[in-house]
């Protein structure tokens, strides 16, 4: 397994391509614009993109993942309580800092936690509530996408639509359960491991 972390977008948040040496397949967690770059990327490396997963549905996260499913024929997974931010623009914030008012339809939906076996991998998809309504993790391999759940030093923010604070809390304290081994990939910054969140994270003391 190899990984590509791009920040991305008007906000950087972080685009994270994963993908088998062995089959050449990839997934993204996140495209929140500049998807070309993803594109060259796959193309430099001879990669298949298969799946586009997403951590949740604000703009800055979603803003490149139409353009990109299209060029690359990637099906887009979301979950399922993420529908209504992904398909109404003004609970995703599209559109307000200048850019296009924009809605995604995913071709799959998780609902609650699930597993599933994708590019050859098994991924555990974690409903982590409280940043949005239908914000997940997902765990692959050591490595764990915690989009805006989880940033190193701290935690995403609970006041925009969906969001809720004490439903973040205990979403977080889900996520400390897991093995702290786990090396974090968050969606805005730099990576972390969970050992070290759970240590000197603040939010989670």
């Amino acid at each position: 397994m190899k990984l590509k972390t791009m920040p991305l977008g008007a906000l950087g948040a972080n685009s994270h391509i994963l993908w088998n040496e062995q089959t050449n397949q990839a997934v993204v967690f996140d495209c929140g614009g500049e998807e070309h770059k993803i594109i060259e990327f796959l193309e430099q490396c001879e990669l298949e993109l298969k799946y586009i997963i997403l951590t949740h549905g604000h703009s800055d996260h979603i803003m490149g993942v139409n353009a990109l499913a299209k060029a690359t024929g990637a099906k887009v997974i979301a979950h399922v309580e993420e529908r209504d931010v992904l398909e109404d623009a003004a609970k995703n914030y599209s559109g307000m800092f200048g850019g296009d008012r924009l809605t995604v339809h995913a071709d799959e939906y998780i609902n609650g936690d699930e597993a599933r076996s994708l590019i050859g991998y098994d991924f555990k998809f974690y409903h982590t509530p409280g940043h949005t309504r239908g914000g997940m993790c997902i765990e692959v391999e050591g490595q764990l996408f915690s989009g805006d759940t989880l940033f190193k030093g701290s935690i995403g923010r609970s006041d925009l639509y969906g969001g809720d604070m004490k439903v973040l809390m205990k979403s977080l304290q889900k996520l400390l359960k897991l093995s702290h081994r786990l090396n974090v990939h968050c969606g805005h910054g730099p990576s972390t491991t969970l050992r070290d969140e759970a240590k000197y994270n603040p939010f989670l003391q």
